[in-house]
């Protein structure tokens, strides 16, 4: 972790337990604290910057789909995939595609997810996001608990190790549920939301299609070896 993020926080905390356990009586409840700007952004860089696991966006999304669809599909299908991806984004909440629209779009992505390396790449990125962002929000933000019994059933105390992170063998008996939802929270209190939802995105596209600010290991010039003979099922 940043050895930058180390003395930059502030010291208000709010206490948390995830929403499942809190008829309990004395149910587990983590300390959360809401770091400051400059920690905040450095918690941000290290994402993007040591783990390529930045914020991802819709415009880059659409410009990366958009330029599979031209390199893959047959030049007849290429407006009507557009137009889908384009009624996709305009859906409002709780509104969906017909099923044989959704199917489609299902396989324009599994063929891009195969034969165009822009969108393979930042698919990966995107993963790391989701796994790596509850995870490093919980030890950079969570600053104690009380009543928490870990993966073994027994009591966990709080420990940090010399840099004043959540020491990791502590770390790892947090059972994984609680820690990530906890991450979550963590997260969405450094820009001033309320509480988390517990399916809440982890980046900053919508839909099923994503990308990243940061690069993904694109090829150059938007070239891609799979160009020839691949067909987007219709």
């Amino acid at each position: 972790m940043l050895q930058l993020m180390i003395g930059t926080s502030t010291s208000k905390t709010t206490p948390y337990s995830p929403p499942w356990l809190r008829d309990r009586k004395n149910p587990p409840t983590f300390h959360l604290r809401t770091a400051s700007t400059l920690e905040r952004d450095a918690f941000e860089a290290e994402l993007e910057g040591v783990h390529n696991a930045g914020a991802v966006y819709d415009v880059v999304v659409r410009e990366i789909t958009i330029a599979g669809v031209r390199a893959l599909a047959a030049e007849d299908d290429q407006g009507r995939l557009i137009d889908l991806l384009d009624q996709e984004a305009a859906l409002d909440k709780g509104d969906e595609l017909s099923t044989e629209e959704a199917a489609l779009l299902r396989g324009l992505r599994e063929v891009l997810s195969l034969h165009w390396p822009e969108y393979r790449a930042i698919q990966a990125q995107v993963s790391r996001r989701n796994k790596l962002l509850p995870t490093l929000a919980f030890m950079t933000f969570c600053s104690g608990w009380s009543d928490v019994t870990g993966n073994d059933g027994e009591p966990l105390k709080f420990a940090t190790n010399a840099l004043g992170q959540i020491d990791e063998d502590v770390l790892r008996r947090v059972p994984h549920i609680m820690l990530h939802v906890t991450g979550m929270q963590a997260y969405s209190m450094q820009y001033g939301s309320g509480e988390a939802k517990n399916s809440a995105p982890l980046s900053k596209s919508s839909g099923n299609q994503q990308t990243s600010t940061s690069g993904g290991g694109s090829t150059k010039g938007g070239k891609s070896p799979a160009k020839s003979g691949k067909k987007i099922p219709k």
